[in-house]
């Protein structure tokens, strides 16, 4: 960098100038250029700018110059807007070491198409993604908050809490760190609905913060009350009941949506971890949640429920969007007493396993995974191969199939051969 570029990165400019915030960006700032500043914490949606852009060290020589009264006034900062010590940049190194603003420049690397990709990983099967954000709204009273407190419960101990296999809960990697942050019920719905749940005493992975006394996750302030939690308990789940209850402006405006959204969801979903929002619906259920459009711009999946039949304790979830991959359009769940608990029901009662779309001799009982079955045996495929090679080699082939489907004839054709 030039030495008068330096200079503005330096401790006593910012002791001359408290007003100024000075951030480093890589290359051309680009048609949106106050993206850059945004990410260095300035809250710019409180933010008038005394001139046009200053986007050299002579200009901003001679603007801080002109305006010295202004930019050398102690700024207030009991507001939500950002402090320039929360942007501040470790300028010791600066002049020094040439590398401390290196940018990461680094795009994707096609080669990386032909590698076999990663198996999508489930909490829910074909209901809730590891890595996703997955949104569930629901008009009051239906039993949202009842339906994520059992499945955050037992994501909190290692399992899944719809999916069974061989006539147990399927069984997760390990035991997940699942923050669920309550603005609807308090402790003492906690207390009385983890026990009718029959959930052990100690659960030290089920991390519950209810009514949190933060300022809106909308604005800064809020948001670092928020991370300042992430930060502290690491979670691998994240729970937020409901929208609504975090955010402040008008739920129909998309600039509240889009602070929300920079603030809170995707630094979640940068970190892979696995979020779920619950939200209140429209008048129309059928449409989603109520609000602008943009409220939904950033989440991968999104399912409605509703009572079926109305006023039972039958739940019918429709799948209103689908980002990535292939899912059911409803599915069915019961909610059960004794202990409380949801199964799935219906044709979603089918227990998972290798053989579930099979007939007592063990032929794939499903028109499209007998199809699979032969065209992979036609062309020779190792049944050890994963599903990311063989949805490849399928499509090559003309053929398209779900996921779920693609899974059983791998599983049929690899019990077939005798392997696991």
């Amino acid at each position: 960098m030039a030495a008068a570029t330096v200079d503005y990165l330096s401790p006593e400019f910012g002791e001359a100038h408290p007003r100024v915030v000075v951030t480093v960006v890589a290359g051309e700032l680009g048609n949106n250029p106050w993206e850059c500043f945004r990410a260095a914490g300035l809250d710019i949606d409180c933010y008038s700018p005394l001139s046009a852009w200053v986007d050299d060290a002579d200009t901003c020589a001679e603007f801080t110059e002109d305006h010295a009264d202004e930019l050398s006034e102690v700024p207030d900062f009991s507001t939500d807007s950002a402090s320039p010590t929360d942007a501040a940049i470790d300028t010791d190194s600066t002049a020094e070491d040439g590398d401390a603003f290196a940018s990461d420049l680094s795009v994707l690397d096609w080669r990386k198409r032909s590698e076999p990709r990663p198996e999508r990983e489930w909490l829910e099967d074909r209901l809730i993604a590891v890595g996703q954000v997955t949104k569930i709204t629901a008009a009051s009273g239906v039993g949202k908050t009842l339906l994520l407190a059992h499945l955050a419960l037992n994501w909190s101990l290692g399992r899944s809490g719809l999916d069974v296999e061989d006539g147990k809960p399927r069984l997760l990697a390990r035991p997940l760190r699942t923050l669920y942050i309550d603005g609807e019920v308090g402790e003492d719905w906690w207390f009385e609905y983890l026990d009718k749940m029959a959930a052990p005493l100690e659960l030290p992975n089920l991390l519950v913060k209810s009514f949190p006394d933060w300022a809106p996750l909308t604005g800064a302030l809020g948001a670092a009350q928020f991370w300042e939690l992430v930060e502290h308990l690491e979670p691998d789940v994240v729970v937020l009941d409901t929208l609504s209850s975090f955010i402040d402006g008008d739920e129909n405006d998309s600039t509240t949506w889009i602070k929300f959204d920079n603030r809170i969801t995707l630094p979640l979903k940068a970190r892979g971890v696995s979020v779920i929002f619950a939200d209140h619906t429209g008048k129309n259920a059928e449409l989603g949640a109520r609000g602008s459009s943009a409220k939904k711009s950033k989440i991968d999946v999104e399912w409605s429920a509703e009572s079926s039949p109305k006023g039972s304790n039958g739940l019918l979830l429709r799948n209103l969007k689908a980002r990535t991959g292939r899912l059911p359009e409803t599915v069915r769940l019961l909610r059960k007493d004794g202990p409380l608990t949801h199964v799935r029901s219906g044709s979603d009662a089918v227990a998972r396993g290798p053989l579930r779309l099979a007939t007592e001799d063990g032929t794939p009982a499903d028109e499209k995974v007998l199809e699979i079955v032969r065209v992979l045996d036609e062309l020779n495929i190792d049944p050890k191969s994963g599903r990311p090679t063989i949805a490849k080699r399928l499509r090559s082939e003309g053929l398209t199939a779900s996921d779920e489907a693609i899974r059983v004839a791998i599983e049929h054709r690899r019990s077939r051969a005798g392997e696991s």
